[in-house]
């Protein structure tokens, strides 16, 4: 959730502890619990787990099967390894 200035104000302040955020003198307050989201469509469903968004697609015959001609996008020599770092990253983040 993003709040700008002008609404924290209007809502008496803002503290943040560990588990919980609270406005004002305690008159809202947000827990920290984990969070099971989902978004269900004619083509897809997507689940998130707190950490990570799964998609299952529903396709309308069989799985399409992908024809790319390119596995990769070339990354310039100098680059490479933060490239490579950050993929790493990407991946370690939402291990299933």
């Amino acid at each position: 959730m993003i709040l700008s200035l002008d609404v924290i104000r209007n809502l008496g302040g803002v503290q943040v502890n560990n588990d919980s955020v609270s406005f004002g003198l305690g008159a809202v307050a947000i827990k920290n619990e984990p969070c099971n989201e989902s978004i269900t469509d004619q083509d897809f469903e997507a689940v998130f787990d707190g950490k990570c968004w799964t998609v299952k697609w529903r396709w309308k015959d069989e799985v399409p099967i992908l024809k790319n001609r390119v596995a990769e996008y070339t990354v310039k020599p100098h680059l490479r390894q933060e490239y490579d770092l950050e993929i790493e990253e990407w991946i370690s983040g939402c291990v299933l």
